[in-house]
């Protein structure tokens, strides 16, 4: 640890504001490149390896409109947040979870 005299503490001050905005500069950028990442669209072996079904499959789900997917002339593209919306949609409830919702229904009924 290093001993800071009161005359040096206004340089050390601004050393350290010089630090923290080169490090909240890092965390901003490395932000904004996730972000991108998730905004790429996905290609049918992406989507497939993604969602760990054979590209076949997911041909087969596109042409029967089970899979959201975007057209542009022959190729078909994916989207991560939609894929994982649709992933979602299927999911089943625990039993503990319907009787938790059907509780809060009879409760709310019985406030009326």
């Amino acid at each position: 640890m290093t001993v800071i005299t009161f005359n040096e503490l206004p340089e050390a001050v601004r050393q350290l504001q010089v630090q923290l905005t080169k490090i909240e500069e890092l965390i901003l950028s490395s932000n904004k490149k996730s972000e991108n990442c998730n905004d790429q669209p996905l290609n049918v072996e992406q989507c497939a390896e993604f969602l760990n079904l054979t590209k076949s499959t997911v041909y087969s789900m596109v042409s029967r409109g089970q899979l959201p997917h975007i057209k542009k002339g022959k190729r078909v593209y994916f989207f991560k947040e939609t894929l994982l919306d649709y992933l979602q949609e299927g999911s089943v409830q625990t039993s503990q979870s319907i009787a938790d919702t059907a509780l809060n229904n009879l409760t709310k009924l019985r406030k009326r």
